[in-house]
């Protein structure tokens, strides 16, 4: 028996549901494809932004280990501080080799940065859509640059300043390291000279501006890793 032939009007429908079919087949492989390059970025972000929080947890412990030796640093600053606020002749040259040995004894904190600054460069922060979480960042990146100055200028206090004026003014660096019989003048010398003073009362301010600046810092990335663990997930 012979099928009976399709007039003009079946023949469009059949041309367009086919039509359909193709377009919704496109559409659907676009929309797979934008789908599966939209998980792989956010899998890259995922992973810089766990690398970002690891760099802040490490930066959280340096600090915590750093503070404790410039409060010691401090301690020592202050003893020798109040040493020469006494009488010189009763000094025992041993307790100042002490104080200046915990005064001068302390590191550089230099934070790490790489992670922040590659998702910086990148543009990826711009991606995070929590005003709180960029704000805490910006405010660490000025942190930043405010304890490593901190840190810098503590250590150009030992390094230079203090070393520079005691070789200036003629004292021998390893007499206050190893104190010996027979430099108890040198030492009440050295106890009364307004310059040696000025140099301490400076390690002081730089030693207090660093704890406040660490103690800031503190708070700021205690603030700011539950936040990061947070967008982490939000990123999963």
């Amino acid at each position: 028996m012979t099928e009976p032939r399709q007039g003009p009007l079946a023949a469009i429908r059949h041309w367009f549901r086919d039509l359909v079919l193709i377009v919704v087949s496109i559409l659907i492989a676009f929309s797979l494809e934008a789908w599966w390059g939209n998980r792989g970025e956010a899998d890259l972000t995922r992973l810089h932004l766990e690398s970002l929080v690891n760099e802040m947890r490490e930066n959280r412990e340096a600090i915590e280990f750093e503070y404790g030796g410039v409060q010691d640093s401090h301690e020592g600053t202050m003893a020798i501080l109040a040493i020469m606020a006494g009488d010189p002749e009763d000094v025992d040259p041993q307790d100042v080799a002490s104080a200046f040995i915990l005064s001068v004894n302390v590191g550089t904190f230099i934070p790490g940065t790489t992670a922040l600054s590659a998702m910086t460069a990148s543009g990826e922060l711009m991606d995070l859509d929590h005003p709180r979480l960029l704000g805490l960042l910006s405010r660490w990146q000025g942190l930043q640059r405010n304890l490593e100055l901190d840190a810098a200028h503590l250590e150009r206090n030992r390094e230079e300043t203090l070393v520079d004026q005691l070789t200036r003014n003629g004292y021998d660096v390893g007499m206050l390291l190893e104190p010996g019989p027979g430099n108890e003048r040198e030492f009440t010398r050295l106890l009364s000279d307004p310059a040696i003073r000025t140099v301490f009362n400076w390690r002081m301010i730089r030693s207090v501006q660093l704890m406040d600046a660490f103690d800031e810092a503190v708070q700021v990335l205690d603030e700011l890793i539950p936040l990061l663990d947070a967008e982490i997930e939000d990123w999963s």
